[in-house]
């Protein structure tokens, strides 16, 4: 009861009474209302064609969907390795390894809060590129001080901001991701990339032998250029919020071709609801209303 259906998924499977609750608990929170009946739902909808089932290969029909596509399943795959580097890497810093492991859970209860304001305030690229580009620059003091045993919890807590960043590009690559396929394929997406990441996971444990054994800095070397490589592929990707969200695998393949690549995404203007309607705006709008209302503009 907590959770809202997809109204697209249940119109598609003729469920148009409980699309109707969706499209209501839909309106109630964004501060409109949803007067539509049933039968109306059912005349809009009477001559849809169900959607047709796409498999793995249509992610890479087209190339600006292909390249979507793959600069998402790579964004993944950073995510998830260094997720899995630096908890692993946790019991070898400085320091009790409980207390370690503790700081970098800790962390992703504010990084989701930050990440969700910063989602929605710059948008969802801006967001994953300068987490990504963060997270490079902090592997440099890391690497620089991580032989001097004087600044061993120095790099403790280097190494928590960048789980914190990790964490902040984790929620806005996985919103971006549903938000830059269509319905048809959103599923399918998303699937791919949690496989990818979780395929290149298995890295992880390597990286911590090889900070183990050979060199304590070189799991930052690498970390630190995929950073990079991420922060760069991410201002690639198309700018998904405010924007008018892909419905079909065409309109997917043609998402983001018109955007500026130096723009931040603006915000639609906000609709008075009638019970915002006061003072001199009410006003106006009666009188626009009883102007228009006129014996000689009807049809």
């Amino acid at each position: 009861r907590y959770v809202i259906e997809s109204p697209r998924w249940l119109i598609s499977k003729q469920r148009f009474a409980d699309a109707i609750i969706q499209f209501k608990k839909i309106a109630k929170i964004n501060g409109r209302t949803f007067t539509m009946s049933e039968k109306e739902l059912i005349q809009i909808f009477s001559t849809a064609q169900i959607e047709t089932t796409y498999g793995i290969a249509s992610l890479f029909s087209g190339w600006r969907l292909a390249r979507n596509t793959i600069i998402m399943g790579f964004s993944w795959c950073v995510v998830a390795v260094s997720y899995f580097t630096l908890v692993l890497f946790s019991s070898r810093m400085a320091g009790n390894p409980f207390l370690n492991f503790l700081l970098q859970s800790i962390v992703e209860i504010p990084a989701y809060m930050v990440g969700k304001y910063l989602g929605d305030t710059y948008g969802r690229r801006f967001t994953n590129s300068i987490s990504f580009l963060i997270s490079f620059l902090t592997c440099i003091p890391v690497i620089i001080l991580a032989t001097d045993v004087q600044y061993e919890h120095v790099i403790t807590g280097l190494a928590a901001f960048i789980k914190f960043l990790n964490a902040v590009t984790f929620f806005t690559a996985s919103l971006q991701g549903m938000e830059i396929y269509p319905t048809c394929m959103r599923q399918t997406g998303i699937a791919l990339g949690t496989i990818l990441a979780n395929a290149i996971g298995i890295v992880a444990p390597y990286l911590v032998y090889l900070g183990t054994t050979v060199d304590i800095r070189s799991p930052y070397y690498i970390l630190g250029t995929l950073f990079l490589l991420g922060a760069i592929g991410a201002a690639f990707l198309p700018e998904t919020l405010h924007k008018k969200l892909p419905d079909t695998m065409e309109e997917a393949r043609q998402f983001g071709k018109q955007e500026k690549f130096f723009s931040l995404p603006k915000a639609p203007l906000k609709v008075k609801g009638d019970s915002e309607r006061v003072g001199v705006d009410a006003a106006r709008d009666d009188a626009a209303a009883k102007k228009l209302n006129q014996t000689k503009y009807a049809p």
